[in-house]
């Protein structure tokens, strides 16, 4: 193998493709309070693909599909956002569907508690990854943990009623981390990888 054959399989193998995100995870009775709503809405015949409790996690940035070789500078700069931000404390809400009720494809949990700093979070976030050339959101960021899609809409009114009387408990959890993920694409659902932690102050 000559050496412009050795530079184009190093060319090649330089730009491997994966999917990022940023985001928070949850602390396991969280996961646990979803879980058991979403086995009091299964009784209902929905069609519904559920949010695995191990991959139940908190939004704050979708990239998408980026060169590898950048997701070390995509910390760098998600690190410099949030430092030296203090740890959030949210709480569970209301539930509701995306894009409404009449044609409804996801149905997610809202959070109470620091919001207006989590929104504050998300959107330095966003702001400075788009100055280093990275799309920025074209929406206002909407906290909410996504717990399951739907498939067809035969049976989803009578499960947005039911999770719609969902009585959320008062207790806050705290968010002392954001973290770099990848999304691996798998025939049984994705699967999320942390490549980089970035931690949120600690005061008390």
């Amino acid at each position: 193998m000559n050496d412009s054959c050795l530079f184009s399989v190093e060319k090649c193998l330089s730009f491997i493709i994966v999917r990022i995100f940023v985001a928070a995870e949850l602390p396991e009775w969280v996961k646990e309070e979803i879980r058991t709503l979403q086995e009091s809405l299964e009784k209902d015949r929905a069609s519904i693909a559920w949010t695995p409790s191990d991959n139940l996690h908190l939004t704050l940035k979708f990239l998408g599909e980026i060169n590898d070789g950048a997701v070390q500078g995509v910390a760098e700069i998600v690190q410099n956002a949030v430092t030296p931000r203090r740890a959030l404390k949210l709480g569970l809400a209301g539930a509701g569907v995306f894009p409404d009720a009449r044609n409804p494809r996801i149905l997610w949990i809202g959070l109470n508690g620091q919001i207006m700093e989590l929104v504050n979070l998300a959107g330095v976030i966003d702001a400075d990854l788009a100055r280093a050339g990275y799309p920025a959101e074209s929406r206002a960021y909407n906290p909410h943990l996504t717990i399951g899609r739907f498939k067809s809409p035969v049976g989803a009114r009578d499960v947005i009623d039911l999770a719609k009387r969902y009585c959320p408990p008062a207790d806050l959890f705290e968010i002392r981390e954001v973290i770099v993920m990848r999304s691996i694409l798998q025939r049984g659902g994705s699967r999320y990888i942390p490549l980089h932690r970035i931690p949120l102050l600690i005061t008390d």
